[in-house]
């Protein structure tokens, strides 16, 4: 083998890495950067839409994917997220600010993308389908680059689900 397999091991016992919580500035420049990204205006939207709703209601990744036009209620500012862990539905409300970003974003997806009916997905890829996980945390590690984050602890990891326990953590301080 040309390394030790075993060297990224922690011994049984050891304690791990506190777990990654973004600060507000790390937060701003992250979104920053997602709203930045080359290419068509479409998808620095995008991007920017889908962290800021990954952020603003800490959802998990699956559920963002799983948004269709229909789960938003726009005028009782809430979103309904199915099948969430252990398949349960639940409402999730937001902020004004939030209303303002995905009503800006879904005037564009409407002129953009044909399927606008309830059951279409919100978020779709360049190529008109849902996004992967592999390829949104592909790109998320790139945005985490662009934005200069940098883990605060040894062993920690920058990660997406990093954001819904921001979004814990802001909403408690």
């Amino acid at each position: 083998l040309p390394s030790d397999p075993t060297k990224s091991l922690r011994p049984h016992g050891a304690p791990s890495p506190p777990p990654c919580v973004y600060t507000h500035e790390q937060i701003h420049a992250l979104l920053s950067a997602a709203r930045a990204l080359p290419g068509e205006q479409k998808r620095g939207l995008t991007w920017y839409t889908m962290l800021h709703l990954l952020y603003a209601c800490g959802l998990r990744v699956g559920e963002l994917f799983r948004l269709e036009l229909g789960d938003l209620d726009l005028g009782r500012r809430c979103l309904l997220i199915r099948q969430t862990k252990f398949y349960k539905d639940r409402l999730v409300p937001f902020n004004e600010r939030v209303r303002e970003n995905l009503t800006g974003y879904l005037t564009w997806r409407r002129s953009f993308y044909a399927g606008n009916t309830p059951r279409d997905p919100v978020f779709l890829n360049r190529h008109h389908r849902r996004f992967s996980y592999g390829r949104f945390r592909q790109t998320f590690q790139a945005l985490v680059g662009t934005a200069g984050i940098a883990p605060s602890t040894p062993g920690q990891r920058t990660a997406i689900h990093a954001l819904r326990r921001t979004f814990a953590v802001h909403r408690l301080m």
